[in-house]
Parts: structure tokens; C-alpha cells; sequence
């Protein structure tokens, strides 16, 4: 049995969403005035208004991500680790909405 253990930080206005060594889905998007974080099915919301960055560390395994529409000005760095990881931006009709920059590492 694997374990999984990820980890939602918020912090000083960043939200960093830590994956697991194993392969992990992770999605984000943005829902009226909150965005949605969910790993391996797991999720929260947080007020777009307490948000300054949002950072996604994937970490090892072959991790699939999906990051669906943006606010304006709250950037998104998405650090996908050792593995291959599928990264999916918008839903599949286009790009999505992205508002604010997104930077992409792995």
C-alpha cells in the first residue's frame, strides 16, 4: 500500500500545494470568488483575495495537472519534479481564461 501525503501551506498571501513522491493529480481552478485546490481528490477552497501566488510543487512520480482560468494578477508557477507530468491548461475547449502569468518548471 502506498502512502500518500500532501500538503496545502498558506502563507504571507502564497499558496503552495505540495505533492507527493508517488504520482498525484492535482487540479486548480478558479470557482465565483474562491479557487479550488484538490490533490488525489482532496480539496479546499481559498478567497482569491488572499492570494499573491499560487505555487504548485508536484514532486516525483508521473503527476497529472490541470489549471483552468485564472484572476487578474494572481500568477501561477507550476513545478512538476522528477516524472513525467501531463500539465493541462484550461479545460479542453482553448486555452481557458488566464488573466495573470503562468510560469511552467519540468
Amino acid at each position: 500500500m502506498q502512502t500518500r501525503t500532501s500538503t496545502y501551506d498558506f502563507s504571507d498571501g502564497v499558496l503552495t500545494v505540495n505533492g507527493t513522491d508517488n504520482s498525484d493529480t492535482i487540479s486548480i481552478y478558479r470557482y465565483a470568488h474562491d479557487m479550488h485546490i484538490s490533490v488525489n481528490g482532496v480539496g479546499e477552497f481559498q478567497p482569491i483575495d488572499q492570494l499573491n501566488l499560487i505555487e504548485i510543487q508536484a514532486g516525483a512520480g508521473h503527476d497529472e495537472i490541470l489549471l483552468s482560468g485564472t484572476p487578474a494578477d494572481l500568477p501561477v508557477a507550476i513545478l512538476g519534479g522528477a516524472g513525467q507530468d501531463t500539465i493541462r491548461l484550461g479545460t479542453g475547449v482553448g486555452l481557458g481564461i488566464f488573466d495573470s502569468p503562468v510560469f511552467v518548471d519540468g
